[in-house]
């Protein structure tokens, strides 16, 4: 069984960007009280982030799946958008549902972001992709997927 834990939408001010700073300082107090074992992280959006955490002291692993390099210490792993990546984190996500392994707490945000999920079809297998609305891209239910793929 797999539950969620934590969840946290960061929304700009108005006429601003995301608060890295407010990202980090979460992101920090999140391991503290959970202990992550790995925090899988696209690194189109976050790189600059993951160096960040890395030079405050966590490690920042840049690896295929299942294969880390680096020492024991906690907890950043970059999950690139290859094809593979893409059909396995759409593989583990399904599954987990079909199998009734999670258990979720409500959370409206990750509910709309999750039921918007479609899969598609590509040369390489399929992939879930996420339409976006008047709320965004599915940023939520993204990220909830690579959580998956460290919980799997």
């Amino acid at each position: 069984m797999i539950r969620l834990a934590f969840t946290r939408v960061w929304r700009p001010r108005k006429g601003q960007r995301v608060n890295l700073q407010e990202v980090e300082d979460s992101l920090r107090d999140v391991h503290a009280r959970f202990d992550l074992q790995a925090l899988n992280y696209d690194p189109w959006e976050a790189r600059h982030l993951a160096s960040r955490l890395q030079a405050g002291g966590v490690s920042v692993y840049r690896s295929q799946l299942g294969k880390r390099a680096g020492t024991s210490r906690v907890p950043m792993i970059e999950i690139t958008a290859t094809p593979k990546n893409l059909q396995q984190i759409a593989t583990v996500l399904i599954e987990a549902f079909n199998d009734r392994r999670l258990e979720l707490y409500d959370d409206s945000d990750l509910r709309r972001d999750v039921t918007r999920f479609r899969v598609e079809e590509r040369q390489y297998g399929f992939r879930l992709t996420s339409p976006r609305d008047e709320h965004g891209h599915g940023d939520l239910g993204t990220a909830f997927s690579l959580a998956m793929l460290a919980a799997s």
